[in-house]
């Protein structure tokens, strides 16, 4: 009995590069690629975004301006407010889809040993 797992083994792992080669298993591979993606995007959005913005504006000496030149200075702060919601549904649907990738990857996988092997 051994022995025979120690082929099965031996076995299986000669064929994982056609296992990986085959495009039902690298389409699966990149749906798990891109629910990894989503994922580590609903994630950035829990980030707080704070911007600073500054402004200096210049008005010249014109026919309609004949005071004079004159400036103008500003100054800008955005700081978001994550009081009541910050994003676990879109965290939650992500974790979701990336555990249901990985299952289809891996039965994907399965599916083709089995064929490879039979």
């Amino acid at each position: 009995a051994d022995i025979a797992a120690a082929d099965a083994q031996l076995l299986y792992a000669d064929i994982r590069p056609l296992i990986a080669q085959r495009a039902d298993v690298k389409s699966a591979q990149a749906r798990l690629d891109a629910a990894l993606s989503a994922r580590q995007l609903a994630l950035a959005a829990k980030t707080r975004d704070v911007s600073v913005g500054l402004q200096f504006e210049h008005y010249p000496v014109s026919p309609t301006n004949t005071l004079g030149s004159g400036n103008s200075f500003g100054i800008s702060v955005q700081i978001p407010l994550f009081a009541r919601y910050a994003y676990q549904g879109e965290i939650s649907l992500a974790e979701k889809n990336v555990d249901s990738a990985r299952e289809i990857l891996e039965k994907t996988k399965e599916n083709a040993r089995f064929e490879l092997l039979n």
